[in-house]
């Protein structure tokens, strides 16, 4: 309760819904209404709202209907960054890192043949030991050889041989 007198028991303006009175004991709300378009009740009183800080204002009517849709939208965006972030850990887990993996044989072939090697590897390779796939070695002068690559470990450790 406030500084404010206390107001007698009767009907008052909801102060959460004006378009309905509610009665006031002279100490507490009850869950009695009454809507205000009808004939008013026998101990209605025209009096200002007793607890005028509890008026409602068009934004706080505003934000009262808004909340519920926000806090949906706020849960769903939640769950989408969660499921993505899931499935990123996923993928990543399940893909071997292809991107690793060419420069580590462009470093060893460049080491080996004294010149400037490229390798392309695809993109999207299963992370599983003893998994084989083709990469393509490249010189500066665009002659292409084809590294043929094993998995040696489920944690992406490689071997690979330049093939003919």
């Amino acid at each position: 309760m406030t500084d404010h007198a206390i107001a007698e028991a009767g009907w008052y303006p909801d102060p959460a819904r004006p378009s309905i009175l509610r009665w006031w004991t002279g100490s507490e709300w009850t869950e009695s209404t009454h809507p205000i378009e009808a004939s008013s009740p026998p101990h209605t009183r025209e009096m200002s709202n007793p607890f005028p800080e509890l008026e409602s204002s068009e934004s706080a009517t505003v934000a009262r209907k808004i909340w519920p849709a926000v806090v949906i939208v706020g849960t769903l965006l939640v769950v989408i960054v969660g499921a993505l972030a899931a499935l990123t850990t996923a993928l990543n887990k399940s893909n071997l890192d292809t991107a690793a993996a060419q420069a580590q044989i462009s470093s060893q072939l460049t080491a080996q043949f004294r010149l400037p090697i490229s390798v392309t590897c695809p993109a999207h390779v299963p992370l599983e030991k003893g998994g084989v796939f083709e990469c393509t070695a490249s010189d500066d002068k665009g002659y292409q050889r084809t590294v043929r690559v094993t998995q040696t470990t489920d944690s992406g450790d490689i071997t690979f041989v330049l093939e003919n």
